[in-house]
C-alpha cells in the first residue's frame, strides 16, 4: 500500500508514452488514440487541455502530439500520484477506525 501513488502514477506514463508513440509513429491512423487519455484523466484533463493549447506553436501534428504527450505524462501522472495518496489515505483512516474498536 506504501507505493500504491508511484504504481499508479507509474502505469499512467506507461500508457501515455505507448498512446502517444503509436500516434507520433503514425498521426494518420491513430491520430484520435489520445481522446481515451482524455477521459481517463478527465477532471485534470480539463487544466490539461488549457496547458496543451497554450504550448502548440507552429508545429506539425507530431510536433504537437509529442507536446501533447509531455503535458499529459507530467500532469496526469501527477493526477494517477494524488489519488493514489488519497486513496491510500482513505484505506490507512478506514484502518485505524477499525483497529480502535
Amino acid at each position: 500500500m506504501k507505493s500504491l501513488p508511484i504504481a499508479m502514477a507509474g502505469v499512467h506514463a506507461a500508457a501515455c508514452i505507448v498512446v502517444f508513440g503509436l500516434a507520433i509513429r503514425d498521426p494518420e491512423r491513430s491520430g484520435l488514440l489520445p481522446v481515451l487519455l482524455y477521459f481517463s484523466d478527465y477532471p485534470a484533463s480539463v487544466l490539461m487541455e488549457t496547458v496543451r493549447r497554450a504550448l502548440h506553436f507552429d508545429l506539425r501534428p507530431e510536433g504537437r502530439l509529442l507536446v501533447d504527450g509531455v503535458v499529459y505524462v507530467t500532469f496526469g501522472s501527477g493526477w494517477y500520484y494524488l489519488l493514489g495518496w488519497l486513496l491510500r489515505a482513505g484505506v490507512r483512516r478506514i484502518e485505524m477506525f477499525r483497529d480502535a474498536r
